[in-house]
């Protein structure tokens, strides 16, 4: 939800068609099972390819793509999503349905303004994700010291 991909644990293929290569920069959006969730293609993932459940989108417009990925991830983006999204047996959205989704309607800096806000909280919830697994393994090691 942070708006990356993560690569751990991928299935690889020999060969795909040049149209479905990911370039830096693309937004992919999964129009099934985690239906909404976006994320943003960076140097990690260049010659990475996508499946059919994901939509790509080759922004062409005056936004940032870690900016609306954040934003579709965000409380506001995803109740658009939500109110987007149809099926009755299994959740689905589309790309014209995505296309509908209102972004705030911002400038570029004010946008990397708001990508570095959340890039320092995000930086610091993740040092207190660590202190907290830390205390938990100590935690869990008391138990060992009883003699």
């Amino acid at each position: 939800e942070e708006g990356f991909i993560n690569s751990e644990d991928i299935r690889f293929v020999n060969e795909a068609p040049q149209k479905m290569i990911l370039s830096i920069g693309d937004l992919l959006i999964s129009r099934s099972r985690l239906v909404g969730l976006a994320s943003v293609i960076t140097e990690k993932e260049i010659g990475f390819t996508y499946g059919s459940y994901i939509i790509r989108f080759k922004l062409n417009c005056d936004v940032i793509p870690l900016f609306v990925a954040k934003f579709v991830n965000s409380q506001r983006g995803k109740l658009q999503t939500e109110l987007l999204k149809t099926g009755a047996t299994g959740e689905n959205i589309n790309g014209p349905q995505l296309l509908s989704i209102v972004l705030p309607d911002i400038s570029n800096d004010e946008q990397r303004i708001y990508l570095d806000k959340i890039k320092t909280i995000e930086f610091e919830a993740e040092s207190w994700r660590a202190k907290a697994d830390e205390k938990a393994k100590e935690a869990k090691e008391i138990i060992n010291l009883i003699k």
